[in-house]
C-alpha cells in the first residue's frame, strides 16, 4: 500500500470512538492527528529550505505536549526529524511549522502572529476557525474529527493535500 493511502487509512481509524472515558485518550488521539497532518502539507520553500527539523510548537497549558512528544519520538518527515517544543516565552514562532493551541481560549496574540507566517495552526476551541485557525479538532459523539479553513491556509501560504480535505468533516472556503 502506498504511504499516502496508508496514512489516510490511519487518519480514518482515528475517528473511531474514544476508548476510555478519560481526557488522556482524547489528548493522545488528537496528538495522533497533529502528528499526521504535516504529511499532507506543502510549505513554501523558504519555510523548509536549510532547516534540519520540522518543528511542532505547542502551548503547554493545553496538555497535548506530552502526548505529542511521545508520538513523534524518533519520527521524521522527508528526512527532517519531528521536534516538539513548547511555545517560547518570547513568542518567537518563526521556527514553527505547526502551531498547536488547545483549550477554550487560545492566545489571540499567537493567532495573529501565526497568521502572518507559513505555519499550520491546529486547535480545538469552538471558535478556532472563526479566529483564523486552519484546522480545528472536534470531539463529536466521542469521535475526534476535524474541520479546515482553506482561506486561512492560503493566507499562511501553505497548501493542504486533497487527501486531507476529503477526510475533513467540513471544509470552509472550498473552491
Amino acid at each position: 500500500m502506498k504511504r499516502p493511502l496508508l496514512t489516510a487509512c490511519l487518519l480514518l481509524t482515528a475517528v473511531v470512538p474514544l476508548v476510555g472515558q478519560g481526557g488522556g485518550d482524547e489528548q493522545r488521539l488528537k496528538a495522533a492527528f497533529v502528528f499526521r497532518f504535516p504529511q499532507f502539507v506543502v510549505w513554501p520553500p523558504a519555510a523548509v529550505t536549510g532547516r534540519n527539523t520540522l518543528e511542532i510548537c505547542a502551548d503547554a497549558r493545553g496538555g497535548a505536549t506530552a502526548a505529542l512528544r511521545e508520538i513523534t519520538a524518533g519520527e521524521s518527515l522527508n528526512g527532517k526529524p519531528l521536534v516538539v517544543r513548547d511555545i517560547p516565552a518570547a513568542r518567537d514562532l518563526a521556527s514553527c511549522h505547526v502551531l498547536v493551541l488547545t483549550g477554550n481560549q487560545p492566545e489571540r496574540e499567537l493567532m495573529v502572529r501565526a497568521a502572518t507566517l507559513p505555519i499550520l495552526t491546529v486547535g480545538d476551541s469552538d471558535a478556532f476557525l472563526d479566529n483564523g485557525g486552519i484546522i480545528q479538532l472536534k470531539t463529536v459523539d466521542r469521535r475526534v474529527r476535524f474541520e479546515i479553513d482553506l482561506r486561512a491556509a492560503a493566507r499562511a501560504g501553505i497548501t493542504l493535500s486533497s487527501q486531507l480535505l476529503r477526510l475533513a468533516a467540513n471544509v470552509r472556503g472550498e473552491r
